[in-house]
């Protein structure tokens, strides 16, 4: 660089200052302050554009990368039935308190539907444990598509009826689908006589079905709940592997329950996995209270799963004057929160006030509903 101290550059300096003998002005030297005065302040700024990078790549990074993670997720729709015809009419119900009321009922109590056919060839995964209900590439779940129809518009309060044990007597099984309406869900054991058969009689008649998983009791091992019960001291592993054993006995039905598990449904560790693997399956889940600790409705709600919790064991004490007790506190808690499940045996006192009890709930102004009408309706425990 050449260096011009003594050569002054006219245009530059003012004839004032050369008269006053100032000093000659190094022209490169004011050029280079300029330039690290430039520098000086950009300098400061570099990380600051560099984060802003940063920061925008990360924003659009993410976006990203959520809608790829909302793209996996199988979009679910709930059905709502509609079953009236194209004048909005519905058709005649099939019994005589439904007639009476009408065609303001959008819910008749025995009102003959006809249920989606089971197995769902697209709803079945083929695994060496068997036959396993899973969730569909279109999105559908075996809890919906197997569900009994149901008019979600019903604005009343819906009870919601299991009949539990059942399978296990074939005289007291018949006697029950002979006796109760299609809207009442049935829940057999899974290690039921004539399992699959038993499930198709029932579908067929219009009632939803779940299996009643063997788990551990409070009382184990005086009270043993059998071989390939769920059990708490097991890893999950066995116990999920334990659970598809169990879910591969049959096809057709809506979700599970346990009313033998009081021990293994308060121990979340054990649940949570049990619960994830239902979810996946796009299966509901009722927590039938075999233990006031139940974690089941918590551990379904954090695997976002479905499920109901049920209020009352209404034949708990099997009289005719207890059991019409239980069914008006089950109304009670109906109308108070809008939703109640009462699960119940096949006793024959019990199927019997349950036959006097079911076709009042439309006077009442109750609706009773399948259990998958009164899924996530309920707070948890």
């Amino acid at each position: 660089m050449l260096r011009r101290l003594g050569a002054p550059v006219p245009g530059l300096r003012g004839a004032a200052a050369g008269a006053a003998g100032e000093p000659e002005v190094d022209l490169d030297d004011a050029s280079g302050e300029a330039a690290a005065s430039h520098w000086r302040l950009a300098i400061p700024a570099v990380p600051l554009l560099l984060l802003g990078g940063l920061v925008l790549w990360l924003s659009l990074s993410a976006e990203q990368t959520m809608r790829e993670r909302l793209a996996r997720i199988p979009s679910i729709v709930v059905p709502v039935i509609d079953m009236a015809g194209g004048d909005g009419v519905l058709p005649a119900p099939t019994d005589a308190a439904s007639a009476g009321s009408g065609t303001s009922d959008p819910n008749p109590v025995d009102f003959a539907v006809e249920m989606a056919p089971a197995p769902d060839p697209a709803l079945v995964e083929q695994t060496p444990d068997g036959a396993l209900p899973r969730v569909g590439e279109d999105g559908r779940t075996p809890w919906q598509t197997y569900a009994r129809p149901f008019v979600h518009g019903d604005v009343r309060p819906r009870v919601a009826v299991v009949m539990a044990e059942l399978g296990m007597s074939s005289a007291a099984t018949r006697d029950a689908l002979a006796r109760l309406p299609g809207a009442v869900t049935l829940a057999f054991p899974s290690h039921a006589p004539d399992l699959p058969a038993w499930i198709e009689a029932a579908r067929r008649d219009g009632h939803e079905v779940l299996l009643d998983l063997p788990a551990e009791p409070d009382a184990y091992p005086k009270d043993d709940p059998g071989p390939g019960a769920l059990m708490t001291m097991l890893p999950s592993d066995e116990n999920l592997r334990r659970l598809r054993l169990l879910l591969a006995r049959g096809t057709g039905y809506v979700g599970v329950t346990t009313l033998s598990g009081s021990g293994f449904s308060a121990a979340p560790e054990a649940v949570g996995p049990v619960a994830q693997e239902l979810a996946r399956r796009g299966l509901a889940l009722l927590d039938a209270r075999a233990s006031s600790r139940s974690a089941l409705a918590g551990s379904a709600t954090a695997a976002a799963a479905p499920r109901a919790i049920a209020d009352i064991r209404v034949d708990r004490s099997p009289s005719p004057a207890a059991i019409d007790a239980e069914l008006a506190a089950l109304l009670e808690i109906a109308r108070r929160d809008g939703t109640a499940v009462g699960v119940v045996s096949p006793y024959p006192v019990t199927l019997e006030r349950l036959g006097l009890w079911l076709p009042k709930l439309a006077a009442e102004g109750v609706a009773l509903a399948p259990l998958t009408a009164v899924v996530n309706r309920q707070p948890d425990r």
